[in-house]
């Protein structure tokens, strides 16, 4: 029994001897790493919106937001939405079509998704466009 009790204490002082080596930003990465984990089995839900921006400037300057409160379990009717928008400041061409229409100037144009399959299907539709894009770069 002894040989037992002294085995755990050891176990537990190795272990609590690797928490204090442990950078805390190790501890912040496994924990963000976990929390992304979770949510990607969909069992996390993410409450309040989330939402940024990026300029560019240039020969063209403009800028592209997002808004999202992420997917929130279901369809539409769940909440779940995602909202990108692209912004002309100067000379940035943008031309939107609307229902197969005539592509038309805009200064301004945002998209909203609604439902976790239409974000999830957006996220993999930029990754594709993303990669896409810079093979046809590579190329010229």
């Amino acid at each position: 029994m002894k040989n037992r009790v002294e085995k755990l204490a050891g176990k537990i002082a190795d272990a609590i001897v690797e928490l204090a080596e442990r950078d805390a930003d190790d501890m912040e990465l496994e924990c963000l790493a976990n929390e992304a984990e979770v949510r990607d089995r969909g069992q996390t839900r993410l409450e309040g919106q989330i939402s940024g921006r990026r300029d560019w400037e240039g020969f063209c300057d403009g800028s592209v937001e997002f808004c999202t409160n992420g997917p929130q379990g279901g369809g539409a009717g769940y909440g779940g939405f995602l909202r990108v928008a692209f912004s002309n400041f100067a000379s940035t061409c943008i031309e939107v079509g609307v229902d197969h229409a005539t592509p038309k100037a805009a200064d301004a144009v945002a998209i909203t998704f609604r439902g976790d399959a239409e974000i999830f299907a957006f996220i993999e539709s930029m990754e594709f466009l993303a990669a896409k894009l810079r093979a046809v770069i590579r190329l010229c």
